[in-house]
């Protein structure tokens, strides 16, 4: 483990390679209280026995009530698809911020585990948070569209609707995807519509649910348009359905 783990120092003084940066072990008793260098040890971890040892390193130094080290380990969790640690981790943060929740709430998303997705983000709700933002939001409403929960999807909506978000272009084009996954197409329109901006993306959504739900006339209606506004197509929207 010792030479695949970048281990943290745990001195009164922090030893540092100058070349890599990588935190180096001196001593089994005392722990450095550099949190810059528990992010770079987390940052290089490769499988989970890493992870694990450096959470206990950071849990033995008090560093994980650093909310910067903290958040980085559970992101860390979660990009290893580690959940049911990351989860734990969370209940244990005596501090959480917006990265905290958009990690656990994307994490469980990101999975396929919806239920717990969608159970966090009530959680965050009932928190008090009072503006989710666009860094939270379309990972449940992409949830929303992968379990094709248009119950939640429109609770998430009016959601939108109320933190003002209803403008935001990525908040919108999820929802537009959502809505036309869950073959909802005449809410799908008219959020298209109302869209300020729209991308590529976005345009390929609509015009291919359209195709999709058999209107093949308004699909081509809509690619028309996207050409007349000079977005060009790639393959993607050019693929017959």
């Amino acid at each position: 483990m010792e030479d695949t783990l970048p281990q943290l120092c745990v001195h009164h003084e922090t030893s540092i390679n100058s070349n890599s940066q990588t935190p180096t072990l001196e001593s089994p008793i005392s722990i450095s209280l550099d949190p810059l260098l528990y992010i770079s040890a987390l940052l290089k971890c490769n499988n989970v026995l890493q992870i694990r040892e450096v959470h206990g390193q950071v849990t033995a130094s008090g560093m994980l009530h650093n909310l910067d080290v903290a958040n980085k380990l559970l992101y860390i969790y979660a990009q290893h698809k580690l959940l049911t640690d990351a989860y734990a981790l969370f209940g244990d943060m005596k501090e959480r911020d917006a990265v905290t929740w958009s990690v656990i709430v994307g994490g469980f998303a990101k999975i396929g585990d919806y239920s717990n997705c969608f159970g966090t983000f009530r959680e965050l709700i009932r928190f008090g948070i009072p503006r989710p933002g666009n860094y939270i939001l379309p990972s449940v409403i992409r949830a929303c569209r992968e379990s094709v929960d248009l119950v939640m999807g429109k609770s998430v909506h009016d959601l939108v609707v109320k933190s003002g978000l209803d403008l935001d272009h990525f908040v919108c084009a999820a929802l537009v995807d959502m809505y036309a996954k869950c073959r909802v197409i005449e809410d799908a329109r008219k959020l298209f519509d109302e869209m300020p901006k729209k991308d590529l993306v976005t345009w390929t959504v609509m015009i291919g649910a359209f195709a999709d739900c058999g209107n093949a006339n308004e699909s081509m209606a809509l690619f028309d348009r996207m050409t007349d506004v000079g977005v060009v197509p790639d393959k993607i929207a050019m693929e017959p359905r």
